[in-house]
């Protein structure tokens, strides 16, 4: 191992680490370096990494693969954190009503309470749908795995309550490289409901994925051929009763390693044998494998007349070949593939593939092996290893021969994976990771068409991931639109048509029928906490912290198991995709929670933050060290000890909502790099230089604050319009210098909640005024409706308006400004209020941050809506499904609250 090191780049600072094929093959299967195994070193994130960390978030991660079974729902039980990207999914088509949740706080962290309201959620949710749900998944996260929960217990309770069907789904992060990974449970979990049947012999199930089958692959042609007469996938089941079919199979095919400890639990329980086929590009492995099947079944291997055969697969290769045969190759992990063997298929072809991005097991070194033979310099990264921060988008590699960079620019040089297409930005990419699945000749058929297609195109984006109309297996319960998160604004008309249930409550008692411009308080009880029906969990806190820090020059190191900074990057941070930046996974593990390993936390720190060049270290905290009770002081003392740098860290939960971890993160940040008094007087010198250009600070200006991304542009031109020559965003382009010169600031501008704390810092310690509104606001008002001008002269118009409470309340003093002298009732309502706001931060003609209704919850703004009070709502598209009378939404965008990327 030691030969490795020094011949590898794995020896070299500052660069991707890497080793060849010939190294890792000389080392043998029992001796795979510390590079790959993740436990050895913080979690880079890249989109491979997401995918992996955040078994949830895309594809058929725990959440949706939980969902597979016809007819069912899925209640999410966990903090607002972990159910946040849950809102990608609901926007596939048959997952839109599908998801509900029941978030946990502190209190439940302590008290366990959360799994007594579990079984009347769960008859809530069946009370709610219009169908009974065949049913019901209860998924859980890292939380409850650290307190111990006893699921099943649970769900049997809930059974008998809600008297249908609840199964557990376990979404732990923390047991990834356990005996049972999550995605490994989650199918033991599904197929456990199948019954005792009577055995059919020419009955079989397709174990593995989530999706089915390409049709046209040979596989099903050569089951027919061994007489099988109904083959299975759950994924095609078309009700409850079809998929209890699969339990009279004579024997299961497992075609993905994931479904074996479900295989053989069917095997213990049903006594339903397996046998295990596996997938190759290689198309004599793969008749091979077919070969020994039959001989398996005492029975020839037959003529395939129909589907892909061999023959069309190898002529679809030679024909690629012969047309283009100067291709090369980088290759992902996040692809329908094993990505050693599709090297290796590649390489056997006589194209060069000239990377991995893959950590290599020890099933892989059969491939291993071969490819070291044929092309023993081919390199193979890791995907989570923090060393490749360093990596070149460009894909000019540090290493790489001008050869390489001249075949790229010809367009010869093609990415298979999504991880792959974001090292190597000047390929051409194949994503090659659908939700159907290519198997068998047909497989290598489909690469090779596929591939064609992307070459003869010469586009950059090819075989993007789509999700059928009409996928097999994504089956509604019958609920269409009751739950559309992420989902465009419906119809007016449509709208204005729902009627709400609850007339009868306090709001509605107090507000109908009264149509005087006179302001009434309304009183309302938001004691109430039941499962979340229509909205999706909102920005956490711990996002909130991220994004105020991503544009710095810090490391940050995200203290979880891996699952949470999916949900940041991968959701809550619309600037990954462009921006790379240096955040990190802790990677905690059961026994790093259970243990408390802080020195070995600080360890895989320092080592991978002298690979990054940043210039301070940011902890950013989430509910795995809030319930083990992390002592934050104490790891940053030893980070600033071993690293030698400035440490901060910022003690989120996941529980609360963003303007907490914003609110925390600005002030840190000002607090420790800006000085206290010590640079006061310079300060205050450069200020009474500045003149009539004076520099404008703007606080509150993140993805997750802004109404609209391009809204920073509209506010840099309004603040220079008035006379400043140079404006800092803070959360956006400010670096590390604006900070620790923030008090020669003239002036600062707080567009959000989140900003006061800081800005009111500022203004102790420097002296520097701020003032408190959203510029540009008033544009929101040209989505009025025309109706809005005749309403006014009819009656006194009620109007909600539901944000941030800075925006929410900048927007309704425009609103009363352009309408002065009409009889409107205006209130705000907002999530993301700073409760604990002291009054005297308010300077005179400020707009009042403190909105009318402090909203906790959706049961909150359902109660408040309740009665239909209000004629007119601006809000997030994705509230309006909410009953509301008859009022007209007008969108204003949030996306803290729906997650919904709104750019315009």
């Amino acid at each position: 191992m030691n030969s490795i090191a020094r011949n590898s780049t794995s020896s070299r600072q500052n660069q991707p680490r890497c080793y060849t094929a010939a190294e890792l093959s000389v080392a043998g299967r029992d001796h795979i370096p510390e590079l790959y195994q993740t436990g050895s070193h913080l979690i880079y994130s890249s989109p491979a990494t997401l995918a992996y960390n955040s078994p949830g978030a895309e594809g058929f991660g725990v959440k949706r693969a939980g969902l597979s079974i016809p007819g069912s729902v899925m209640l999410i039980v966990s903090p607002g954190c972990c159910g946040r990207n849950t809102a990608e999914i609901t926007r596939i088509k048959g997952c839109e009503d599908r998801f509900f949740y029941l978030q946990m706080n502190e209190t439940d962290l302590v008290t366990g309470r959360h799994l007594r309201r579990i079984p009347a959620a769960v008859r809530r949710i069946a009370e709610f749908l219009p169908e009974k749900p065949s049913v019901v998944m209860i998924c859980i996260t890292c939380a409850d795995a650290l307190l111990g929960t006893d699921l099943e217990r649970v769900c049997r309770k809930a059974e008998q309550e809600a008297g249908l069907p609840v199964r557990p789904c376990y979404m732990y992060a923390l047991t990834r490289e356990g005996r049972k990974p999550p995605m490994v449970y989650v199918r033991e979990s599904l197929y456990s409901m199948l019954p005792k049947q009577k055995k059919r012999s020419t009955s079989v199930n397709l174990l593995g994925f989530f999706a089915p089958l390409h049709p046209e692959s040979e596989l099903f042609e050569i089951l027919k051929k061994a007489g099988i007469r109904k083959v299975r996938q759950i994924s095609t089941c078309s009700d409850l009763q079809d998929f209890y079919q699969m339990g009279e199979a004579n024997f299961n095919l497992v075609l993905n390693p994931e479904a074996r400890g479900a295989a053989d639990a069917l095997t213990e329980r049903l006594g339903i044998p397996s046998i295990e086929l596996s997938r190759f590009y290689e198309t004599d492995l793969t008749e091979k494998q077919y070969h020994a099947f039959f001989g398996a079944l005492g029975l020839p291997f037959p003529e395939i007349t129909e589907g892909i055969s061999r023959e069309e697969a190898d002529r679809a290769g030679a024909v690629l070949k012969e047309k283009h045969p100067d291709l090369s190759f980088s290759i992902g992990e996040v692809v329908d593939a094993n990505p050693f063997e599709l090297a290796l298929t590649l390489l056997r072809m006589g194209w060069k593939v000239e990377e991995i991005f893959a950590d290599p097991a020890p099933e892989s070194y059969p491939f291993i092996d071969r490819i070291a033979r044929l092309c023993p310099e081919l390199k193979i990264y890791s995907n989570t290893d923090p060393s490749m921060l360093s990596y070149q988008r460009s894909g000019k590699d540090m290493d790489t021969a001008l050869s390489r960079t001249e075949s790229r620019m010809a367009g010869s040089h093609i990415t298979i994976g999504k991880d792959a297409a974001y090292y190597c930005p000047d390929a051409l990419h194949l994503y090659f990771n659908e939700d159907t699945q290519p198997f068998g000749y047909e497989a290598a058929w489909y690469l090779w068409t596929e591939l064609m297609k992307l070459t003869e195109a010469g586009v950059r984006a090819s075989a993007e991931d789509r999700y059928p109309e009409d996928l097999p297996g994504m089956h509604s319960p019958g609920s269409a639109g009751l739950f559309c998160a992420g989902g465009d604004q419906p119809d007016e008309d449509a709208l204005s048509s729902e009627k709400t249930e609850d007339t009868e409550s306090p709001v509605a008692r107090r507000c109908i029928g009264q149509d005087t411009e006179q302001d009434t308080e309304l009183h309302i009880d938001f004691s109430g906490r039941g499962p979340d029906l229509y909205l999706t969990p909102f920005a956490p806190d711990q996002s909130g912290a991220v994004s105020a820090l991503y544009a710095l020059d810090g490391m940050i190191v995200i203290l979880d198991a891996g699952g949470c900074t999916g949900n940041i990057l991968g959701f809550d941070e619309p600037r990954w995709q462009n921006k790379k930046a240096a955040v990190f996974s802790a990677g905690l593990r059961d026994m790093d929670a259970i243990m408390g390993r802080d020195r070995e936390l600080v360890r895989k720190a320092k080592k991978a933050f002298a690979n990054t060049g940043c210039s301070f270290i940011a902890l950013v905290g989430t509910p795995v060290p809030s319930i083990i009770g992390t002592d934050y002081h104490a790891l940053e003392r030893m980070l600033e000890k071993q690293c030698g740098c400035p440490v901060i860290s910022i003690p989120t939960n996941g529980m609360k909502t963003c303007e907490e971890g914003l609110s925390k993160t600005y002030l840190t940040l000002f607090q420790r790099f800006s000085g206290r008094t010590d640079n006061k007087d310079e300060a205050m010198q450069k200020k009474a230089e500045h003149g009539k250009n004076g520099t404008a600070g703007v606080i509150g200006c993140t993805p997750l604050e802004l109404v609209h991304l391009p809204d920073q542009d509209r506010i840099r031109d309004i603040l220079m319009d008035k006379g400043f020559g140079r404006v800092i965003f803070y959360g956006a382009d400010a670096a590390r210098e604006d900070y620790e010169h923030a008090g020669e600031n003239d002036r600062n501008f707080v567009l959000s909640g989140a900003g006061i704390q800081a800005a009111a810092y500022l203004k102790k310690t420097f002296g520097t005024p701020y003032e408190i509104g959203y510029p540009g606001i008033e544009e929101e008002l040209q989505k009025l409706p025309e109706s809005f001008k005749g309403a006014l002269e009819k009656k006194a118009v009620r109007v909600l308006i539901l944000h941030d409470p800075v925006a929410a309340a900048s927007l309704k003093a425009s609103l009363q400004q352009s309408y002065a002298g009409k009889r409107m009732r205006i209130d705000c309502a907002s999530f993301f209020s700073e409760k604990d706001t002291d009054p005297s931060l308010m300077a005179a003609g400020d707009v009042p941050v403190k909105p009318d209704f402090a909203l906790r919850s959706e049961q909150d703004l359902l109660q408040l809506l309740s009665g239909g009070q209000y004629d007119y709502i601006f809000a997030d598209p994705v509230c309006s499904k909410m009953p509301a009378g008859d009022a007209v939404w007008i969108p204003f965008p949030c996306f803290a609250i729906s997650g919904k990327r709104i750019l315009t």
